[in-house]
């Protein structure tokens, strides 16, 4: 899912807004998902012996609305986290308007120039993937292990955001840029047994 959101992103321009990112999230990212959720359904719904039908139509559903989450919140934490990566070729994909919003020009993001109001900027930003995040684990309880476990890339976002907020929002940080998948894989584990994601 990663490699395919720096693919796609490549080839896009700046987004204009937050709905700008999230709308591209939902047909990038979260239609990955979607795909992946109705192997599942259909498995089901040959196994089924169509007494359950409407409960899994009902779980497919709850699954779709996380996955459509989980899909806006990986693309922003991933916009984030590579933030720098993209100002080194040039390329911009957080939101015009919302570093218009705190004065943040795309000339100090090129520079690799952190400031105050570019960190406010990404905290806002990283507070819209937080938001669907925790949306999407509103849906746990409504969900089949089999969806669980296609969701679990949850944990991918909940991990970056982490690594966001400990370099206090700044893009330029280099732990930001750190691949140490220790802490991704335990909470992996976690989730798995908790069966949530």
């Amino acid at each position: 899912i990663i490699i395919i959101i720096k693919m796609k992103l490549l080839r896009r321009k700046q987004p204009r807004s937050i709905e700008d990112v999230e709308e591209y999230a939902e047909g990038a990212v979260s239609s990955n998902l979607y795909i992946n959720l109705d192997i599942i359904f259909s498995n089901n719904k040959s196994e089924s012996l169509n007494n359950n039908d409407d409960k899994n139509k009902e779980a497919f559903k709850n699954a779709e609305h996380a996955a459509a989450h989980i899909g806006k919140a990986l693309a922003i934490t991933n916009i984030v986290k590579n933030a720098a990566y993209y100002a080194n070729l040039r390329r911009l994909y957080i939101p015009a308007s919302l570093l218009a919003q705190y004065g943040v020009s795309s000339e100090d993001i090129f520079r690799s120039k952190p400031s105050k109001e570019l960190s406010d900027a990404i905290f806002e930003f990283a507070n819209t993937a937080y938001y669907h995040l925790e949306q999407s684990r509103k849906m746990n309880s409504l969900l089949s292990k089999e969806h669980i476990s296609v969701l679990k890339v949850a944990a991918i976002a909940e991990d970056i955001l982490e690594k966001i907020q400990k370099c206090n929002f700044d893009i330029f940080h280099p732990d930001l840029q750190n691949d140490s998948n220790l802490s991704l894989q335990l909470k992996l584990m976690k989730n798995s047994w908790k069966k949530t994601f």
